[in-house]
């Protein structure tokens, strides 16, 4: 329970409502709460943090980022690190945001993709998303906070993405399942289970 009330009291504090998404998600990103156990608790959020919060995400930055791709396009939902595949099963790259209806990706940059080992990873994945089809955008660190920016270039990247029906992609999406809950649960039953205070 402690890790519960840490969280709602982290994002009760934070300033604004971009960071309590913050707070949330990283929290998940620890696999200290679930989104579920946050729900079921009866702490009280903003309105809406909840909603807007995934157990996928892996940085602060990523889901900022995310959140901007929100409002720029309402009405879209975005995979959070969604493994693609091409047909053969080959996988072509981890997307950081996935827009499945327009087969747009959304990669954030942040100061480790300017190393050259991390900059030619990302070419290639790029590359490999490319040539199935799929538009790619790209946001760095230093536009993430730049809500006018993001909003262009995802409103651009959208409006060139393929729109390709399901049945004629030559790409496919497997989002990662939500097997958080099941995975704290199953350690806490561990700890009880192996408790030499019983």
């Amino acid at each position: 329970m402690d890790e519960l009330w840490a969280t709602a009291d982290a994002a009760r504090l934070a300033p604004g409502f971009v960071e309590a998404v913050v707070v949330v998600d990283m929290m998940c990103a620890a696999e200290l709460v679930s989104i579920r156990q946050l729900r079921a608790s009866g702490l009280r959020f903003a309105p809406g943090v909840l909603d807007a919060a995934s157990e996928h995400s892996l940085s602060p930055n990523e889901v900022r980022c995310r959140l901007r791709c929100v409002a720029a396009v309402p009405g879209v939902t975005w995979q959070v690190n969604c493994p693609i595949y091409d047909r053969s099963g080959r996988l072509l790259g981890i997307a950081d945001l996935l827009d499945l209806v327009a087969g747009l990706v959304v990669e954030f940059d942040g100061a480790e993709h300017r190393a050259a080992l991390r900059h030619t990873k990302d070419v290639v994945k790029e590359d490999a998303l490319r040539r199935v089809g799929i538009e790619v955008v790209r946001v760095t660190g230093a536009e993430v906070d730049d809500e006018p920016v993001v909003t262009a270039r995802v409103r651009a990247g959208r409006s060139r993405a393929a729109f390709e029906p399901e049945s004629q992609r030559l790409w496919v999406a497997r989002p990662p399942q939500g097997t958080l809950h099941d995975r704290i649960e199953e350690r806490a039953f561990a700890r009880s289970a192996y408790d030499p205070a019983r």
